[in-house]
């Protein structure tokens, strides 16, 4: 046996099993006591489970991962006296006596090394296993020693040999543990026991079947579809692969063939209560035809019965419950003689012998092959584990504000996942987050379903009982759909990638892993994706202890190193790199104000101006970045950071034209080196209604920026103590300047060599006039989306698996590529630049630009669009921490182009609901911010969420495009949305 760099010979287990079996018969462990094994998985289970069976006892496992509840009933029904356990799994159960391998290791090792004496009846029993129930709770299956020998020993689906080595993955809860244990024990051969993080880990598991020299493998079918979807090679070096416990369709093994298979795999059948399989059907060649493999023959020493509802043998090709015989199968249910009866049935052979009824419908080929057809009652296969669908209900039914339920299997991803449909008490409303939390403290990860809809009343048939099929039938709503809170850019990065492995519309920051659904397979799935994604090397382990997306991130920033905090300030603070790229501009254009950013709040009630203007300038005083001006002596920029400023909150009382004051003061230009860098003024339109102006310079704050100066203002005028901040814009310049250097700066430029290649085509829009020398005028057109279409576009991305923000992207993106005939088409998109969480509430301009491509070549059709621009974009959220000014001096054209929009002269932004201020008593509305005279680029789409309609914006060089042009642009933006709802629905 090896584990974990422990290897044991025969002798040594034998001893090592021998003294425990003497310090359990110390412990009361005797012929047919019950003794709880409760330890993950490693050597000592084998162990333990021998050194039951030496004592004459019988073993009862118990899965340390399942809920301490069930633990607790499985111990109590099956009267375990005895306890197996360790120091870290001790408290999970409390019952009898306890031989806990670590307190207790000095004593056990003074036990005699030679075995036991007496000897034990092939049909005493060996062990109990616990399977769902009907009832609600699970069942104990208790099996005879006879039939573990019938697994092993003489078997014809293969031969174990002194030369087989076993990969033992299973948890010591599930049955296929018998046969990878006392497969090669009873034969001679080696155990190879694989960690939990192995088994679900493709690329690990791959490397560890080499290395181990394993041969002989079993794996469920789901874990199977999981490693062949990630990882298709990775049983090239097995002699036989085993798989099992759900039905196994052939287009997933010829997926196996054509990278490199093992030299045989056997699909095999079996239930918990005929000692693991029963049938098998083996290929050495990749299947022929769709659908599911047959379950095949008959394993030796089992008989097989195809029988009709009296009992009777069926036809060969017609549907029969399928009944099995022989020395698989077990003694019964523990203390449940009824459901005994009922399961194990005399054979109406007259021989004195049992079938067990399996509740499965088969099919008899003429060849005697048998094929699967469907289960006759609510038991369902999850994951490999047998679910009684009434066991889950039964357990949602005891929530107290749960009235009734229904639970039902249904199909996605070519996997099983359960769905509850609850009715609520009267006046009660059910969370699906705090159902969850009831069912995981009575039942495994596997029984608890990953979606919940509330009902009504459930649907009922003609006869009275629910209606399950139009249950299947109803959509599932979307999950998760609470207002989305803060995210930086690598956890909206990472939510896409948890909705898109858990197949939910939408994943919050902070929403956990397994509370969605995940699971050991789709936690493989995950870690990959983001590996791949992010170019990260992110370990299963790193989810396990932080399931959600928000502790992932902060993992991926603990892993690229330095995180950002406090820093010790140099005499001369620099600018970061989004503050010097914003300064140069401003040195080239100075009084330009193509970089104000203005924003207007309609306010109605009574409001007390001075109160506000407290607030304001309290906003100010908490945040070092709205204090900063950029001095620039011998033309070298540094950060001063103001000890104080106090701003006027500039009154004007009912003036004539407001919207024309407006527009001054979002155009009026800042001077950098003197500051202040921000104003304000509140009109008053009459006695209950105003309108407060803010005016910013981009160099001293961003979007991310605006929502949390707006949501302290409304609390200070509230007059809410707010808790101090720790992190200031100077400490992120410092510390930027600290970490993107060395290898993180060539893992980035390394990634966007390989997404831009080395040229980077110019997009040549279709100018109206040649433009003007002295920089860019601009103006704007605004148009709105109405809500029905908005819908449509958002059932659209779901269907795909994208973000609203990568539809109207990739809309965009060929919307230009028709226009300008580009085969190519590259569009800056703004990014928030707060990769690492510790950002989240930093005030100042951590913004930064990217590109992101598409090849829109060959007329993609939209599906394929979509799906290539949300690569990319997931790419280039992932790697944003280069700056644009690398970038551009990387890519950019190396003569300066006549319009100056180095790398592209297209920007797209999408803006989620503004985050507006709660100010008592007050009714806020936000306003576009004024026109501005100026314009960033040669177009910008900014398209923002405004509750259900969303209005687009477009920014033009005034100076080439005429407002005609403009116009232009934007009704085609909308036709061309409409024209994909249409295209998807075809």
């Amino acid at each position: 046996m090896e584990f974990a760099g422990l290897r044991l010979n025969y002798r040594e287990l034998d001893e090592a099993a021998n003294r425990l079996a003497h310090h359990l018969r110390g412990l009361g462990a005797g012929p047919g006591v019950r003794v709880g094994i409760c330890l993950e998985r490693s050597a000592d289970v084998a162990i333990s489970v021998l050194a039951v069976l030496k004592a004459g006892g019988v073993y009862v496992p118990l899965d340390p991962e399942y809920p301490p509840e069930r633990l607790a009933y499985m111990a109590g029904d099956a009267g375990v006296s005895v306890l197996v356990t360790n120091e870290r799994n001790r408290g999970l159960v409390v019952r009898g006596q306890v031989a806990d391998l670590d307190r207790d290791r000095a004593e056990i090792d003074r036990r005699p090394r030679e075995r036991l004496g007496g000897t034990t009846s092939a049909e005493a029993p060996a062990f109990v296993l616990y399977t769902s129930g009907s009832t609600g709770r699970p069942k104990g299956v208790l099996t005879a020693h006879r039939s573990v020998v019938r697994l092993v020993c003489g078997t014809n689906y293969l031969r174990l040999t002194p030369e087989d080595r076993v990969a033992q993955g299973s948890s010591c809860s599930f049955d296929p543990l018998t046969f990878e244990l006392w497969g090669p024990l009873l034969n001679g051969g080696s155990v190879v026991v694989l960690a939990k993080e192995v088994m679900v880990d493709p690329d690990a598991l791959a490397a560890e079947l080499r290395r181990d020299g394993v041969t002989v493998m079993f794996m469920t079918t789901s874990a199977f579809y999981a490693v062949v979807r990630r990882k298709p090679d990775t049983f090239g070096s097995l002699r036989e692969l085993i798989v099992g416990g759900e039905a196994l369709e052939a287009g997933r093994v010829r997926e196996l063939w054509r990278a490199r298979p093992p030299e045989r795999l056997i699909n095999v059948y079996g239930p918990t209560e005929t000692t693991t399989f029963a049938t098998w059907f083996d290929l050495t060649g990749p299947p022929d035809g769709d659908g599911i493999l047959p379950i095949g023959a008959p394993v030796a020493g089992t008989e097989v019965h195809v029988l009709d509802e009296h009992g009777e043998p069926v036809a060969p090709g017609s549907v029969g419950e399928l009944y099995l015989g022989g020395a698989g199968v077990g003694i019964g249910y523990l203390g449940r003689p009824e459901l005994t009866a009922e399961r194990f049935v005399p054979d109406p052979s007259g021989e004195g012998t049992r079938l067990y009824r399996t509740g499965d419908h088969v099919v008899r080929r003429p060849d005697g092959v048998l094929e699967f057809v469907r289960r006759i009652d609510g038991q369902v296969k999850i994951r490999g584990f047998r679910v009684e669908i009434g066991e889950v209900e039964a357990r949602l039914k005891e929530h107290p504000a749960v009235r009734t339920a229904a639970v039902v299997a249904t199909e996605r991803d070519g996997g099983r996942r359960l769905v509850a449909y609850v009715v609520p008490e009267q006046g009660k409303r059910l969370a699906a987050v705090d159902l969850r939390a009831f069912l995981h403290q009575s039942l495994p990860d596997y029984m608890v379903p990953p979606d919940f809809v509330t009902l009504d009343a459930l649907p009922l048939s003609a006869n009275g009982k629910v209606d399950r099929a139009a249950l299947r039938a109803a959509p599932v709503p979307e999950v998760n759909a609470e207002p989305a809170v803060s995210a930086t850019p690598v956890e909206e990065v990472l939510t896409e990638i948890f909705a898109d492995v858990l197949e939910v519309p939408r994943v919050r920051p902070d929403d956990d892993f397994f509370a969605l659904g995940g699971d050991s397979l789709r936690a493989t799935r995950l870690t990959a994706r983001v590996n791949e994604v992010l170019g990260s090397r992110l370990p299963l382990r790193a989810l396990l202890s932080g399931p959600n997306p928000r502790a992932l991130a902060a993992h991926l920033g603990d892993e690229r190193g330095t995180a950002p905090g406090p820093r010790e300030r140099p005499e001369s603070i620099p600018l970061s790199f989004a503050q010097q790229r914003l300064w140069f501009m401003d040195q080239i254009e100075p009084g330009s104000s193509r970089y104000n950013v203005p924003i207007t709040l309609s306010l109605r009630g009574k409001l007390d101006r001075w109160a506000l203007g407290d607030a304001l300038n309290a906003v100010i005083a908490r945040h070092e970045g709205l204090r900063t001006t950029f001095p620039s002596p011998r033309g070298r920029p540094h950060q001063v950071v103001a000890d104080e400023l106090r701003i006027d909150l500039q009154w004007t009382d009912l003036p004539g034209d407001p919207d024309r004051l407006a527009i001054e003061d979002a155009n009026a230009p800042f001077d950098l080196a003197t500051g202040p860098l921000v104003r304000a003024r509140l009109i008053r339109l009459g006695e209950d209604e105003h309108r407060l102006l803010l005016v910013f310079h981009h160099i001293v704050i961003d979007a991310w920026s605006l929502d949390i100066v707006l949501r302290e203002l409304g609390e200070l005028y509230a007059g809410k103590s707010l808790a101090p901040v720790t992190l200031q814009c100077p400490d992120h310049a410092i510390w930027q300047r600290e970490w993107l250097r060395g290898e993180a700066l060539e893992d980035l430029l390394a990634y966007w060599r390989n997404a831009l290649g080395t040229e980077v085509p110019a997009l040549e829009l279709p100018y109206d006039k040649t433009g003007s020398p002295d920089g860019f005028h601009g103006a704007v057109v605004v148009r709105g989306i109405d809500a029905a279409l908005v819908g449509e576009l958002r059932a659209l991305s779901r269907r795909h698996g994208v973000t609203l923000y990568m539809t109207l992207l990739a809309a965009f993106q060929r919307q230009l590529a028709r226009w300008t005939g580009a085969d190519e088409v590259l569009v800056g998109t703004p990014i928030a630049g707060r990769t690492a969480p510790e950002l989240r509430n930093v005030v100042g301009c951590l913004i930064n630009m990217v590109p992101v491509r598409a090849d829109l070549s060959g007329a993609p059709d939209f599906a394929d669009l979509l799906a290539a621009v949300r690569a990319d974009t997931l790419g280039a959220f992932a790697h944003q921490d280069l700056p644009f000014d690398r970038l551009v001096e990387e890519f950019g054209p190396r003569r300066r182009p006549r319009d100056f929009m180095p790398l592209f002269r297209v920007m797209f932004s999408f803006l989620d609901a503004r985050e507006l201020p709660e100010l008592p008593g007050i009714e806020v509305g936000y306003e576009l911010g004024w026109p501005q005279n100026a314009a960033q680029f040669a177009l910008s789409l900014v398209v923002e969420v405004t509750g259900p309609e969303l209005k687009t914006t477009l920014q033009y060089d005034s100076d080439r495009f005429t407002p005609e042009t403009a116009t232009a642009v934007l009704d085609d933006f909308e036709h061309t949305l409409r024209g994909t709802i249409k295209e998807d629905s075809r």
